[in-house]
């Protein structure tokens, strides 16, 4: 009996070896099987992430180049504005430049107008004089007539 129960524990003991083996493959196995899977996860990641650099260098080109541009456009603007300003006061002064000449020819022509006003009474003086004496001298050469 004893040697039968020494049996019953060797067979006992013999199977938990063989569960606790089994049980050390599975477990070999499982960590192998999450290695693997851990590894093919952090390539996904690191892929997903140079990517994601890549993008990201290329979107800073390129609003690099797009703010060159709006700093060119915006210097641009500014040269156009800066030659309007000084258009704009080149013509100002020409135009005040006009005004006093304009200012001349109207001071001018109001002497003009005022001498040929006088030039034009003086005229009527005059000829209202020589009719006078037109008067005169017909009336003298009707007086030596009748003598």
């Amino acid at each position: 009996m004893l040697a039968r129960q020494g049996q019953e524990h060797r067979s006992q003991v013999d199977e938990v070896r063989r569960a606790l083996a089994q049980q050390q493959e599975a477990l070999t196995t499982l960590r192998e099987a999450l290695t693997t899977l851990i590894e093919q996860q952090v390539r996904e990641v690191v892929t997903a992430l140079e990517q994601l650099s890549r993008d990201q260098a290329h979107d800073v080109a390129t609003l690099t180049e797009r703010l060159e541009q709006l700093v060119q456009r915006i210097e641009q603007v500014a040269t156009r504005a800066e030659t309007a300003q000084t258009t704009v006061v080149s013509y100002q002064k020409r135009a005040d430049a006009q005004d006093r000449l304009i200012q001349t020819l109207t001071t001018s022509l109001q002497e003009e107008r005022e001498a040929r006003k006088a030039l034009s009474e003086r005229l009527s003086a005059l000829q209202g004089q020589v009719q006078a004496l037109r008067r005169e001298t017909d009336g003298r050469t009707r007086q030596k007539g009748q003598q």
